[in-house]
């Protein structure tokens, strides 16, 4: 503890020395983190020591070397989400990809004159260093396009077909919706800058205390105008992910039912969960390879297991509602998609492994064929710790089965090709043995690899002179 307390003094002093701008920029880029549910260990130290610097000193503007189109979404940022729209607008998230287009609407057809003249100025203040006055600038753009957005919005708001038309002409249906809501988190930027104040680096869903100031904060965010859904999705930036935000619907409404959470005003929490899963989803349909499934993909298979079984953890989902529904339907979508890539094992394992029955051996094992099928066991391996929440637990099980199986055979094989080969022969052999073990080892463990290694090598033939010791495994040095 003294240790950390030390590292948190130390951290806190370095960042009172950096200038007000970056410190913003980074605090600013940990909320986005967070709110797309990247949890890092190091996060809850550095928002600790940026929330311990004095008043005024924590959360200053930006870093120089930003735009001014930057400056003017900045309170913006919690609030981004890295995933496009679905067929209907996420209340609450604002995609990275809709900034430009509204920015150019606003610059081109709405509010020329009123960010005009301000853009002007806070690109002179940032080309002098001045971020100060480049932030001040924006602010009062930002202010002036308010009154403007309000006033247009009020305008077309009655006439669907209109408001369509001005969407579809930003740059998509949801825009004019993303449109309003920036305005709302404009508005609300006051209130949303004191609940950071007030909060806790991160929030632990499972301290009932923590819940019930959340709660509270919540609650006085609320009284003070913002709305509720603005205030939960700030406040869900706080938790390791959305899916652990929950706890603040449960506390309030008094239960877990999923049936009566998803019809209440704290909804919007299971909602964002269900959102994350659903294009994680679509993220990995897009890139997942019939060839290869790279760290990306893998890394967002991981995230979907981890927030859906948290999901289900913190709610009760035993009773038919939307919120279960769209989970097994999440659930079944990536279990359509990963259950090919198992499915491929098998043969990749069969292509690499049977050139070993046939003797005599004339050539290494295939670099290619034996990396894929590695990587398609280190798949399998990591599925099977996930296999419930992405329902593949009856389809896992079908393949481990069939891949040991075949395994078992291609073991006797390869320490058969050893007893029997010499040569150029037995260096294959060996090449095969030394695969076979790496593929053992994934399966089985480490020990049964070592075993396997031992039996191979005592079935290696023996030169003139050499005993059974001489081919036992020596310790390294």
């Amino acid at each position: 503890m003294a240790s950390r307390d030390a590292i948190a003094q130390e951290l806190a002093r370095f960042l009172s020395e950096v200038p007000s701008g970056a410190r913003e920029k980074l605090y600013q880029r940990i909320e986005s983190d967070r709110l797309n549910g990247e949890v890092r260990p190091e996060y809850a130290l550095i928002l600790s020591a940026l929330n311990a610097l004095p008043e005024g000193t924590a959360r200053l503007q930006v870093a120089p070397g930003t735009t001014p189109k930057e400056l003017f979404f900045e309170p913006v940022k919690p609030f981004l989400s890295k995933w496009p729209d679905g067929e209907k607008k996420q209340r609450g998230r604002i995609p990275e990809t809709a900034l430009a287009p509204i920015w150019e609407w606003l610059c081109r057809d709405v509010a020329s004159n009123e960010i005009g003249r301000h853009e002007e100025q806070a690109k002179r203040a940032l080309r002098n260093g001045d971020v100060d006055r480049a932030y001040n600038e924006m602010e009062t753009a930002r202010q002036k396009v308010g009154s403007v957005v309000q006033a247009l919005l009020k305008q077309i708001s009655s006439d669907q077909d209109e408001w369509r038309r001005t969407s579809n002409h930003i740059g998509g249906v949801t825009m004019l919706d993303h449109v309003s809501e920036i305005r709302e988190i404009f508005l609300a930027r006051p209130v949303l800058d004191k609940m950071a104040k007030r909060l806790p680096a991160q929030l632990n869903g499972n301290d009932a205390d923590q819940i019930a100031n959340a709660v509270e904060i919540v609650s006085a965010a609320t009284g003070s105008g913002v709305a509720l859904d603005l205030s939960l999705v700030f406040l869900t930036a706080r938790f390791s992910d959305p899916a652990r935000a929950l706890r603040l619907g449960v506390e309030t409404l008094g239960g877990d039912s999923a049936e009566t959470l998803a019809q209440g005003p704290y909804a919007i929490l299971g909602d964002l969960v269900l959102f994350e899963l659903e294009h994680i989803v679509h993220d990995v349909s897009r890139n997942i390879n019939r060839v290869a499934i790279d760290e990306t993909v893998r890394g967002n298979i991981e995230a979907f297991a981890v927030m859906s079984r948290r999901f289900a953890a913190d709610i009760d989902l035993s009773k038919p509602n939307p919120w279960s529904r769209r989970l097994t339907a999440a659930r079944a979508r990536i279990s359509d998609l990963l259950g090919p890539q198992l499915d491929l094992l098998s043969r990749c394992l069969r292509r690499a492994l049977a050139p070993a029955s046939e003797l005599p051996l004339k050539a290494l094992p295939d670099a290619s064929e034996c990396e894929d099928a590695l990587g398609r066991l280190d798949l399998l391996v990591m599925l099977s710790g996930h296999a419930e929440e992405l329902a593949l637990k009856d389809r896992i099980t079908q393949v481990r089965g069939r891949t040991e199986s075949y395994v078992e055979a291609a073991n006797a094989a390869i320490t058969n090709a050893i007893r029997q080969s010499a040569g150029e022969a037995q260096a294959y052999a060996n090449a095969y043995l030394d695969f076979a073990v790496k593929v053992n080892e994934r399966l089985h463990g480490e020990e049964f690899a070592r075993i396997l290694r031992r039996l191979g090598q005592a079935a290696r033939p023996k030169s003139n002179g050499e005993t059974d010791a001489d081919t036992r495994p020596r310790k390294s040095a």
